[in-house]
């Protein structure tokens, strides 16, 4: 893969990897009159949702602030997702001579990326798909992915049904629906009570393996705001992550903002055919490790 195609695939692929969840304050405000439980299982009625995504990116060795917009279908139970996203920020940004949308397809732990056309000659076999295996990428195998990615609406509300509480913070218009919004914190070992204990004591054990990842860093909270119509629908997520520095990056912070409208209409998201990608796991683990690797 060249230099241009990677570095394309990595940045799209950071934005997916550096989503951590939403949830509650440790210090538990006032119960909330909300019913997460019924928010929780209209999601599940409606299934999937027409969605616009923004998604702001600071620091992480970038000069400036990186703002990525697109749209299309989330499933609002599981981790999937099919997004078409502007290419122009992030083509600008790497100072790569192409333009057009970038379409990303999320089922579990897999995202491919269908690249534009001007990039298509650099990847291998001569398809139009690059595809990855981001537990495998990270090293957490796919449910310790989840446990950091919480992109559906079921899964992120998970340690509210558990006892955690919101705080509300007013009404505001969304889309022309009426919504309530409320805020809260959440941190990664919030979603992991949310398990049974055998499978909670695994995905903890997977995510400390890589010798990075503290205890501190699963207990820290991340902000999160959420609006909900009079309806039990969620009709916007809102949620910040901040990034401490590593040996390979710079610290930075990642806003994820989920409009959602036409529950239900949407069709499932379907992956595409295996003989379309290229899966780049292993050239993207290398690539990792070489930069990981100490120098001489």
């Amino acid at each position: 893969m060249s230099i241009a195609a990677r570095s394309l695939f990595i940045v799209l692929l950071s934005t997916a990897l550096l989503a951590t969840g939403c949830g509650s304050d440790g210090d538990r405000a006032s119960e909330t009159t909300l019913d997460i439980g019924k928010v929780i299982r209209t999601a599940e009625a409606d299934k999937t949702a027409t969605t616009t995504a923004t998604i702001d990116i600071e620091g992480l060795g970038l000069a400036t602030p990186l703002q990525v917009r697109g749209e299309g279908t989330t499933s609002l139970t599981d981790a999937e997702m099919d997004l078409t996203l502007d290419g122009a920020p992030i083509f600008e940004r790497m100072q790569v001579p192409a333009e057009g949308p970038v379409r990303l397809i999320m089922i579990g732990s897999r995202v491919s990326l269908d690249v534009p056309e001007a990039l298509r000659e650099q990847i291998p076999d001569g398809r139009r798909w690059i595809g990855v295996d981001l537990g495998e990428l990270a090293g957490t195998g796919e449910r310790g992915l989840n446990a950091l990615m919480r992109m559906d609406i079921a899964g992120s509300l998970a340690p509210f049904e558990a006892g955690a509480s919101l705080d509300e913070a007013g009404e505001e218009t969304i889309g022309g629906v009426e919504t309530t919004r409320w805020r809260g914190k959440v941190s990664v070992d919030d979603y992991l009570a949310t398990l049974p204990q055998e499978e909670r004591d695994e995905v903890r054990a997977s995510l400390l393996s890589d010798g990075t990842t503290t205890d501190a860093d699963l207990a820290e909270r991340h902000p999160v705001e959420v609006w909900i119509d009079e309806n039990a629908r969620v009709r916007r997520t809102d949620s910040t992550t901040t990034l401490k520095a590593t040996k390979d990056m710079p610290a930075g912070k990642v806003r994820f903002r989920f409009d959602l409208k036409d529950f239900g209409e949407p069709a499932a998201v379907t992956a595409p055919g295996d003989d379309l990608v290229w899966d780049a796991t292993d050239a993207l683990t290398e690539v990792s490790a070489q930069q990981a690797a100490p120098p001489g």
